[in-house]
């Protein structure tokens, strides 16, 4: 049962051009923090971090959207939720699905909010196919139909936003990190940008961030900041395969999260993260 189309996106899904190979600098370890435990949406509810980020006011200012009603972040928050469940379905066999009668279409789509104990209970009931009863057997098959559905919109979800979106979670989070510094208004969130690619991926160079006229060195290898932005030269550049999209998006939300939760600190031109890793974990993580 494949899915034809995103429930809240209005545009078409784009072909998907899956090609070519990565490096493992790509797919490697998340940089010094791991920040699986906790949502953009969890990190942001914590005031420390609101106060060395502008991405709350961003998002409540619509700045940061992904479709009319979402943000990026949550969106990204949406995107791990996705990967985790198609992680948890990826052994299940959906072969004869398409051949059963379907269901309601407001039975596929109450699965899109499913949370991951949501679905294992579905699996559960999967395997419960010793039991005669009919009414286990029937719900047997609907748990079939539903996961079979959801499976195919989480991959197809991923397939075709996890790039755009682990791209847009990363710059936010660098420039909403550098806008609170410099104390600017929503308004001018858009003077901050990142050049394009020069030499990112060996880790010899420094960066720059540049607001308005003025420049900002980011020193090699410096903290998250350093790390978020040489992750998006090393994503804009790379070619993803079907095994390295997931672990390559994890990667990026996870140098997000870390450069959100690390602030940032300027002084003489230069852009440092204003917190360590190990502060962060000892302060936000469980």
């Amino acid at each position: 049962m494949k899915v034809k189309n995103i429930k809240f996106v209005k545009s078409k899904l784009v072909p998907l051009l899956l090609a070519g190979s990565i490096g493992m600098s790509l797919v490697g370890c998340n940089g010094h923090v791991d920040m699986n435990s906790i949502s953009f949406g969890d990190l942001l509810e914590i005031s420390d971090v609101q106060d060395d980020t502008l991405v709350d006011e961003l998002i409540k200012s619509g700045r940061l959207l992904f479709d009319e009603d979402i943000s990026y972040i949550e969106a990204a928050d949406m995107l791990e939720r996705y990967m985790d469940i198609s992680d948890k379905l990826k052994d299940i066999d959906f072969c004869e699905v398409d051949s059963l009668k379907r269901l309601s279409q407001e039975e596929y789509n109450s699965t899109l909010d499913y949370s991951l104990e949501d679905v294992n209970d579905l699996i559960e009931i999967i395997k419960n196919s010793k039991s005669k009863s009919l009414v286990d057997q029937e719900n047997r098959l609907t748990a079939y139909k539903k996961l079979d559905f959801l499976n195919d919109y989480c991959d197809t979800f991923i397939h075709t936003y996890g790039e755009d979106i682990s791209l847009s979670v990363m710059f936010a989070s660098v420039k909403g990190s550098i806008a609170d510094e410099l104390d600017l208004a929503v308004d001018d969130y858009s003077s901050i940008t990142i050049p394009k690619y020069h030499d990112a991926g060996d880790g010899s160079t420094s960066y720059c961030v540049e607001v308005g006229d003025k420049s900002y060195t980011v020193p090699v290898s410096n903290g998250e900041i350093w790390n978020t932005i040489n992750y998006i030269y090393t994503l804009q550049r790379a070619k993803l395969t079907e095994e390295t999209e997931k672990p390559t998006y994890r990667k990026a939300i996870n140098y997000a999260k870390t450069t959100m939760a690390a602030g940032a600190n300027i002084n003489k031109d230069k852009v440092r993260s204003d917190h360590s890793a190990g502060e962060i974990s000892k302060n936000y993580l469980k």
